[in-house]
């Protein structure tokens, strides 16, 4: 709203008639349901505790929501929010307003917020205040955290929660979440889960309880494409979606996803439509003396809204090789284009005769060119040798002949 960078939205709707009801509301076997329980705080008042109450004949009729927000720097951000909902057949409404404060702390997160607000059921005007604090701990690439919370409310007294969250160590694919509550009148709980990001699927576990009650949770979700190659399962597909064709048999890594891909397609999702999507790719598990090449390590697409677009990346395996060659008494010729025999693999030779080549098998012939004419070309046959190999630079480091 101006140069300090001050947020000011705000927004009004009205349901012009009286039955406008949710596909949530049309669920409910009665027009009216719930239960209410009387709850006594720790100063010894008694106040009413609604539990899933509903009122079908009070529907929705206008609602208005403010929020005005303020970014302080290095001081946080401020925030001051307030909605009001109104209902037909009733002068009751439910109405809240919250301020708010928030930071960053040398990487500590910290957070306050004061709330006022009434409910639809009960006229009474419930005070809550909230206090959050999240603490980094141990590296920053696992995103563990500390994260406490505490709430006091007029009508249920004193709530909090404490719990911590993170990759495991060695696997960034698999999080976790565990968290301790505790609550006024000995009511208590807590719950924790695990999330894995697998090469064909999301699959999560859970489990809760209270002081009442336990639960335990499980979930799979996913993709499935069937393309002109097969069958490929993949992480939950978006609305735009690109399909990573990569042939060779190495485990690979689309960037774009957080598992590893042993097979020749993977889906990268969630792009977005009418821009261009780049997708790149890196190899995860090789032979040793072994690399990989590719034309285009990096593809990309610029899909219509809804599609599903195919990128394919041409990948060669084998080994790297620096050749020094000579051709009769002299050095092969600057700019001779060399070529692997029935291969798309192909390198200039540099100065002095020397020549980089990528993704060789361990012998084979190659074919040299320079000019036009039979006296301009010749063919190199060459063996890899174990003992020219350099683990330091990962080359192949050999003399050879052009005939």
């Amino acid at each position: 709203m101006n140069d300090i960078g001050t947020r000011f939205n705000f927004y009004s709707l009205r349901y012009s008639t009286q039955g406008f009801y949710t596909l949530s509301d049309t669920a409910y076997k009665g027009m009216t349901g719930g239960t209410a329980k009387q709850v006594t705080g720790a100063d010894g008042a008694v106040t009413t505790s609604y539990e899933n109450l509903y009122n079908l004949h009070m529907s929705r009729k206008a609602k208005n929501q403010l929020l005005l927000s303020q970014p302080m720097g290095r001081f946080g951000s401020l925030s001051l929010s307030w909605d009001r909902q109104t209902y037909w057949r009733t002068a009751n409404r439910t109405q809240s307003i919250q301020f708010a404060w928030s930071a960053m702390v040398r990487n500590v997160s910290v957070g306050v917020s004061v709330q006022r607000s009434a409910s639809l059921y009960d006229s009474h005007q419930d005070n809550i205040v909230a206090m959050s604090l999240s603490v980094p701990l141990g590296n920053p690439q696992q995103a563990t955290r500390a994260r406490f919370t505490t709430t006091h409310a007029d009508s249920t007294g004193a709530t909090g929660s404490a719990g911590v969250s993170g990759y495991v160590p060695g696997q960034e694919s698999l999080f976790y979440n565990v968290n301790q509550r505790y609550g006024a009148q000995q009511r208590y709980g807590g719950d924790a889960a695990l999330q894995y990001a697998g090469q064909r699927g999301d699959y999560s576990l859970g489990y809760s309880y209270s002081s009442d009650s336990r639960n335990l949770s499980y979930g799979m979700s996913g993709g499935a494409v069937l393309h002109e190659d097969g069958l490929t399962l993949s992480q939950p597909l978006g609305n735009t979606n690109i399909l990573v064709k990569a042939p060779g048999p190495v485990a690979w890594r689309c960037l774009t996803t957080k598992a590893s891909k042993p097979i020749a397609a993977a889906m990268p999702s969630f792009r977005t439509p009418r821009r261009i999507a780049s997708t790149r790719s890196r190899w995860m598990s090789l032979p040793p003396a072994t690399t990989l090449s590719w034309e285009n390590a990096i593809v990309s697409k610029t899909p219509t809204d809804g599609a599903l677009v195919r990128a394919t990346i041409v990948t060669r395996r084998g080994a790297k090789a620096l050749f020094t060659i000579g051709y009769r008494n002299e050095m092969l010729p600057f700019g001779t284009v060399v070529t692997l025999a029935d291969e798309q693999t192909s390198g200039i030779v540099g100065d002095g005769g020397s020549l980089y080549l990528a993704g060789l098998p361990a012998e084979g012939t190659l074919s040299a060119v320079w000019g036009q004419g039979s006296d301009k070309k010749c063919v190199i046959k060459y063996r890899l040798n174990p003992q020219d190999y350099s683990a330091r630079t990962g080359l192949y480091s050999q003399e050879a002949r052009c005939q």
